[in-house]
């Protein structure tokens, strides 16, 4: 029953977002340090699944700059209101995979177009 009621305030939710008129953005969250530690990688991302899986996280890491990034992506109204959500995101998402948090170094946000028509087809 409790998964019936989750999926139907999913649905709700989704509804919600597009009748506002809400987009949805992609934000990329860089913080230093971290970037050759692979356990931590899996770690923060645990930590996101945790908290937020609907915004779909990724982690990343770049091991010459010493980084660890995490991209997601969510609905909001506006490019300020996704930074605002994705701060709370970000938050949750750390706090709970336990890593010591370090300076955020880079934060990237971008509207994600949606698709026209059919994806291009590549032969393999």
């Amino acid at each position: 029953m409790e998964r019936a009621v989750t999926e139907s305030m999913d649905d709700i939710y989704e509804a919600w977002h597009r009748e506002l008129g809400h987009a949805e953005y992609r934000i990329t969250i860089t913080m230093a340090g971290y970037g050759g530690d692979e356990d931590a990688a899996d770690t923060l991302l645990e930590g996101f699944l945790e908290k937020h899986p609907e915004t779909g996280p990724v982690v990343s890491q770049d091991r010459g700059a010493d980084t660890i990034s995490v991209a997601f992506s969510l609905q909001a109204s506006s490019q300020d209101h996704a930074l605002r959500l994705g701060q709370v995101v970000w938050a949750d998402g750390g706090t709970a995979s336990g890593l010591a948090p370090t300076h955020v170094v880079r934060v990237e946000i971008e509207p994600v177009e949606e698709s026209v028509g059919e994806p291009e087809r590549v032969p393999a």
